[in-house]
């Protein structure tokens, strides 16, 4: 359930139903008008967006750590896994309506 303020576009546990489907890539469609590149997002990471106290819109999600020529650095500690890290943004596209759940 989402937070108050929060628009959740997607959940990592939704993965199985959303790939290969349009909503895929309207999800993708939204992130590139966010400057976000989707190949750089985890499909692990949830996407939500949050609008904060100065009424300012952010995204929240998870990027993969890349190494200086563009490549996915592995996890200190977990060496099968890629490196990850928290990311924040400026929402300068709202989500597609289909796309949104909020409160």
């Amino acid at each position: 359930m989402p937070e108050q303020g929060e628009t959740v576009v997607y959940r990592s546990e939704d993965w199985p139903s959303v790939a290969g489907t349009s909503q895929l890539k309207a999800i993708q469609l939204w992130l590139r008008a966010n400057s976000i590149d989707p190949k750089n997002v985890p499909i692990t990471t949830d996407l939500t967006v949050t609008t904060e106290p100065d009424g300012q819109r952010t995204i929240h999600y998870e990027q993969f750590v890349l190494t200086s020529d563009g490549h996915r650095q592995v996890a200190p500690d977990h060496s099968n896994d890629a490196w990850t890290e928290a990311a924040t943004t400026l929402c300068v596209a709202e989500p597609p309506a289909a796309l949104r759940s909020s409160t």
